[in-house]
């Protein structure tokens, strides 16, 4: 579309920036390579954008998408159609985009740097460790008397990141000799503690860090989650994996908040499963890709007898992943109880082109055709079930009805 509107005049990096954000992807497997960028200030202005493929081509895509993302909502869509429009009729990106937006090149890139830092103010993600980084981490700690305790402790962190695990813990327990309260300082220790399976050790020390700063210490909530979890203690457990997510909302990885929540809801007296479909929501919604999500959550909608967020759930693990017959299953009987029989009699023809020799999808795709006075299509429908079950009490009721018995 973009090219064709542009007549093939469109910058390269805006075409497939267009086509990324389009796509609506969460680019939850991009967090890192964005924190390390905006950490080194190497967010590229947007007039300089085609030079990521000159080096680090994902960043046209991904930093890419986020100006779309700005302009769009800042501008107006239309701001988008209006430029696409000048690079038509020969205008410079700089020309085009300020016609459409009444803003100077200039303001447009402080406006996308700002969007994009605070898009990434909830990321809790550290900055890979580059040697620089080290270095001057090193420096500023050479003497240990001198150092500050925070920096004591950022170069912790970044041992810990770089597996050079005794070196972390002596900086660590540096810095807390110089500050009893230095979280980052308390979560190394507790980090240490956990891979060394001294649970109880880890433990007093993250309840000590996320008692003082709550926000900053995401792998402490989540690490608590998951051992109030094997220890039984439900509730704990849920309030550990909450603040985890509310810390770190784009976490997605191992013991994934998203993923044991709806469990641990589930096994409380009386269950909350309200709660537990809201976690699968919010999971599907972080994390557009998350399939297993998208299933549990259109299971648990099913149970509840909520056909709305049943659909809901189908169609966005249709999106990932459009072969499985128990998801089109599901999504036909939702749509048939919340009055949508064409899109009803679809996912049930769908499943049935999947499983051909399911008698379940041609039954069901009969019935939805004969309530729909599609005769033909049920009878040839009711055809195929027979030929792989001519037993069953459902496909001889149809085939009477077909025939006026």
């Amino acid at each position: 579309m973009v090219l064709q509107l542009s007549n093939f005049r469109v910058p390269r990096w805006y075409t497939e920036a267009f086509s990324t954000y389009l796509e609506d992807d969460s680019r939850i497997q991009s967090d890192h390579m964005m924190v390390d960028a905006i950490a080194r200030n190497e967010i590229r202005d947007i007039d300089k954008m085609n030079g990521y493929f000159r080096g680090n081509m994902l960043m046209a895509y991904v930093h890419g998408r986020y100006v779309i993302e700005y302009i769009d909502k800042t501008f107006g869509f239309d701001a988008h159609i209006k430029a696409i429009k000048l690079f038509a009729e020969g205008k410079s990106l700089e020309e085009a985009l300020k016609e459409a937006t009444g803003k100077s090149i200039e303001e447009l890139n402080k406006g996308q740097l700002e969007f994009v830092k605070q898009a990434f103010k909830d990321v809790r993600l550290r900055p890979t460790p580059n040697k620089g980084d080290v270095a001057k981490l090193e420096l500023a700690t050479a003497d240990p008397a001198k150092a500050e305790p925070q920096d004591l402790a950022s170069l912790a962190v970044a041992y810990i990141q770089m597996r050079r695990f005794a070196a972390a813990k002596t900086l660590a327990q540096k810095a807390l000799d110089k500050d009893a309260k230095c979280v980052d300082a308390l979560n190394v220790l507790g980090a240490l503690a956990y891979e060394a399976k001294e649970y109880e050790e880890a433990k007093q020390l993250w309840l000590k860090s996320t008692g003082i700063d709550p926000a900053r210490s995401f792998n402490a909530w989540h690490k608590l989650g998951v051992l109030y979890k094997k220890e039984g203690k439900t509730t704990k457990a849920i309030e550990a994996f909450e603040n985890a997510r509310k810390t770190f909302p784009r976490y997605v990885g191992e013991n994934s908040p998203y993923h044991e929540l709806p469990e641990l809801y589930a096994d409380l007296e009386p269950p909350q499963l309200d709660k537990a479909l809201q976690v699968w929501r919010d999971a599907v919604k972080i994390n557009t890709e998350d399939k297993e999500a998208a299933l549990e959550g259109l299971k648990l909608a099913v149970k509840l007898k909520d056909p709305k967020s049943a659909v809901a759930f189908a169609e966005a693990h249709i999106a990932i992943d459009p072969y499985v017959l128990e998801v089109h299953t599901m999504a036909s009987k939702a749509y048939e109880e919340i009055g949508d029989m064409a899109h009803a009699a679809r996912e049930m023809g769908v499943a049935a082109v999947i499983e051909p020799t399911s008698v379940d999808a041609w039954v069901g795709l009969a019935r939805l055709d004969l309530a729909a006075g599609k005769k033909e299509e049920a009878r040839k429908a009711i055809a195929k079930a027979a030929d792989i079950d001519n037993t069953r009490q459902d496909v001889k009721d149809i085939l009477k009805q077909l025939d006026g018995k």
